[in-house]
């Protein structure tokens, strides 16, 4: 996946901390994700704090997720909200993973100018190289 391009746009449906996401400027981190899963639910501070370090230098992140196995809306609003998550955070369907070659999760995925340039587990997102991709 990596060297693909990324899709014009992205299937979303919002759920918290609604975005504009380009996916064809500048660095973008999508942080594939459920609820019930503890590893990813391990990650959402670090994530968040990446962001909040980032974001105000041109770095966008959004966490995808399909709201499997029985989550409801309220279930992850109330994560959000206990988390204080400040990213944006987005339903979507199974094409959107497919498109990026998701096989399970926590998985990310991040495109720097349309282009995917880094796959692999969010605890192992290259922050000196998202540094990098944002022009620190």
């Amino acid at each position: 996946v990596i060297g693909k391009a990324a899709p014009p746009a992205l299937e979303l449906s919002w759920l918290a901390n609604k975005s504009e996401i380009d996916t064809q400027t500048g660095t973008l981190v999508i942080i594939f994700w459920e609820l019930w899963c503890p590893h990813c639910k391990r990650e959402v501070p670090v994530l968040d704090a990446l962001y909040q370090e980032y974001h105000p230098k041109g770095l966008q992140m959004i966490g995808l997720t399909r709201m499997s196995r029985s989550i409801s809306s309220s279930d992850l609003k109330d994560f959000i909200t206990e988390e204080k998550v400040t990213y944006p955070i987005a339903k979507t369907g199974s094409a959107t993973g497919q498109y990026f070659s998701v096989r399970g999760i926590p998985d990310a995925v991040v495109v720097h100018n349309g282009t995917v340039v880094w796959k692999g587990n969010p605890k192992a997102l290259p922050t000196a190289k998202i540094a990098e991709w944002v022009g620190e």
